[in-house]
């Protein structure tokens, strides 16, 4: 009975395989030769996203490059320079013997 569990389950996965493949070769169109499926809808539809995609992030990338660059001629790219502090240490001085008791 368990190997009757494991055939199946096993043609199962092949089936879904098979499937799958069946489905490409049905839109795949073979009377087309390889440069007109190139322009089919479904492909020219999934690269004209793809690029306006890329063009968006390019212009908001180029966007953000001026900003950053007019942002910089108009305040600046001062140095600023510390100066030195003195630092005092205080140790704490010991308690008198009036505010222990106290």
């Amino acid at each position: 009975m368990q190997s009757l569990i494991i055939l199946a389950k096993e043609l199962n996965v092949a089936t879904d395989a098979i499937r799958d493949m069946l489905g490409l070769i049905e839109t795949y169109d073979l009377d087309q030769k390889v440069c007109e499926r190139a322009y089919r809808p479904e492909v020219m539809e999934r690269e004209l996203k793809i690029r306006t995609e890329l063009d968006k992030r390019i212009e908001k990338a180029i966007t953000r490059l001026i900003t950053i660059k007019e942002y910089k001629k108009f305040y600046g790219a001062d140095v600023v320079e510390a100066q030195a502090a003195e630092v005092v240490v205080s140790l704490p001085s010991k308690p008198s013997r009036r505010s222990r008791e106290g």
